[in-house]
């Protein structure tokens, strides 16, 4: 696990530092590392950490120059990696050209600045330095672990994230599987329902015609029914008629021959009319007969139609079934 420190150095600090010309004129460079190898360099020399610290500056501040301030500071804590000697004859450097920056110094709450601060007093002359910087040390290396467990918590909490991330695709491909072949079922039984609901209206406009014409045929049969009894009365006239001819024959044929000749005349008319009368009375019974037929061909198809409902057979099947009945 990598741990980030930025370590960042006041913008006032930056702002306020005097700039250095040598005797031609020009800027003067102090060759420095930059303050996050000044950290690992620190913490590798007192043997404090072994952890690798990467940090993260903007682009302006690559290309920045360091401050005077800041290249006095580190090499003071760089001096105390060094022997004492050396560490003596750079305390004199910087006791030298420190007076020219105290000014330019602004104080600042963060860590860093302390070390810096703390780095600056020992090379000074300060006693407490040391406590200061173990202090520090000690306070960076708690940050460290802490940070350090933070990101082991949260990669950790990542991994559970994604475990859960996948099977919540898992589900959701699956349940979309599920919508897609519950939407074909219901676009099928939308297109069943469709057909069922057009087969039972075409059933019900043939039940009101087979009704209507149910209809008719009985007003028919009643005429017929009217037709048959003014024909029977008229028969029942014919008759009576037809009796008292012949008894008005018998009468005549005692009388004369003439009237027996007129009574036969009279005998073969009405004899002729009541052939005539006969067979408008068997036609009319043949018309009756095939009407009553025509009544009960009328049920059975009505039946037949009631059984294709109920049965929720098709049109054509009642049809094919009405036909091979007849």
């Amino acid at each position: 696990m990598n741990a980030q420190i930025n370590l960042k150095i006041p913008e006032n600090m930056a702002s306020g530092r005097p700039k250095i010309f040598n005797d031609n004129g020009k800027k003067k460079d102090l060759d420095s590392k930059s303050a996050d190898n000044l950290v690992n360099g620190i913490l590798s020399d007192k043997g404090t950490t072994k952890t690798k610290f990467y940090t993260k500056k903007k682009s302006s501040q690559r290309q920045r120059k360091k401050t005077p301030l800041q290249d006095k500071s580190k090499k003071s804590l760089e001096l105390e990696g060094e022997s004492s000697a050396s560490s003596n004859e750079n305390v004199k450097m910087l006791d030298r050209k420190l007076p020219l920056y105290e000014n330019s110094r602004i104080s600042s709450p963060s860590i860093v600045n302390q070390i810096f601060d703390t780095a600056l007093n020992k090379a000074s002359g300060d006693k407490d330095t040391s406590s200061i910087l173990d202090s520090g040390f000690k306070y960076i290396k708690e940050e460290m672990k802490t940070l350090i467990r933070q990101c082991i918590d949260k990669d950790d909490a990542l991994i559970v994230m994604e475990k859960r991330l996948k099977e919540t695709e898992k589900n959701y491909t699956e349940s979309n599987k599920k919508c897609l072949v519950l939407e074909q079922k219901n676009e099928k039984l939308v297109k069943n329902l469709d057909d069922i609901t057009k087969k039972y209206e075409d059933t019900v406009q043939e039940l009101a015609g087979a009704n209507t014409s149910i209809a008719e045929l009985k007003q028919v049969k009643k005429k017929d029914d009217s037709i048959i009894a003014d024909l029977e009365k008229r028969l029942s006239q014919t008759t009576e008629h037809n009796c008292k001819l012949k008894s008005k024959l018998d009468a005549a044929n005692l009388d004369d021959k003439s009237a027996k000749i007129s009574s036969q005349k009279e005998i073969e008319e009405l004899t002729e009319s009541n052939k005539l009368l006969g067979r408008q009375k068997s036609e009319l019974r043949e018309v009756v007969i095939k009407q009553m037929q025509l009544v009960a061909n009328l049920r059975r198809q009505l039946m037949h139609l009631k059984a294709g409902i109920a049965q929720s057979f098709a049109k054509q099947e009642v049809l094919k079934a009405v036909e091979e009945f007849y």
